[in-house]
């Protein structure tokens, strides 16, 4: 989204909620368009308007930046569990954690399975005691199951789609290699002559200067 589809979506929430933008002032108008630009800059301007359209239908306040993106969120990924949603499946797995640790870890959704770690931690869960599950492990579930979902928000908005692949091997540069041309038996036998020669005349005069 551009700064000029930024001011077309602030002008969309001032009809919709008049009475919230009659005392913005110029100066405070503009460093809200560049807030709210930087803000959802990585988004496109269809997907912006269409959350802002859902938003609006139910809100009696304007949305906030993170009502939008969270709204966002949702329209891309309809299927994505929320937090409660998460810790339902995770504790209602635990019903057969106890004997069958291995079918109850496996049936839960990937990115679950990252939350919990392994079939064993199923296991010790399902022998706790319900409150200390529904409360404790609740809410450490939410905050782990919070953290990845933030993390793969972040890697989506960035464009670095890290996880599940593999860097793609670096090109590896043939070395060039160097036509080494035989010496010819002319001139093999002609050097060999030259160093002769030489060696003969150091001889000479190494012989003509002792005493």
């Amino acid at each position: 989204m551009n700064k000029q589809e930024t001011v077309k979506l602030l002008s969309m929430l001032k009809v919709a909620y008049p009475k919230f933008f009659v005392s913005t002032t110029d100066e405070e108008m503009q460093m809200q368009i560049s807030l709210w630009f930087n803000c959802l800059k990585d988004y496109s301007f269809d997907m912006i308007q269409q959350s802002v359209y859902n938003l609006i239908k139910t809100l009696k306040f304007p949305p906030t930046i993170a009502d939008i993106t969270e709204s966002v969120r949702k329209l891309m990924y309809p299927d994505e569990l929320t937090e409660q949603e998460a810790v339902n499946l995770i504790i209602k797995s635990l019903d057969n954690a106890y004997y069958k640790p291995n079918a109850a870890f496996n049936s839960l959704p990937k990115i679950l399975r990252r939350v919990v770690g392994d079939p064993q931690q199923l296991k010790q869960w399902a022998i706790m005691d319900n409150n200390a599950v529904q409360s404790v492990v609740s809410s450490n579930l939410q905050r782990s199951y919070r953290a990845l979902l933030q993390n793969k928000k972040e890697k989506q908005l960035t464009g670095k789609y890290i996880e599940d692949q593999i860097a793609p091997p670096k090109e590896v540069k043939q070395i060039e290699q160097v036509d080494y041309k035989p010496i010819e038996k002319e001139n093999v036998t002609s050097l060999i002559s030259h160093v002769v020669e030489i060696v003969r005349k150091s001889n000479k005069n190494r012989g003509g200067n002792q005493c």
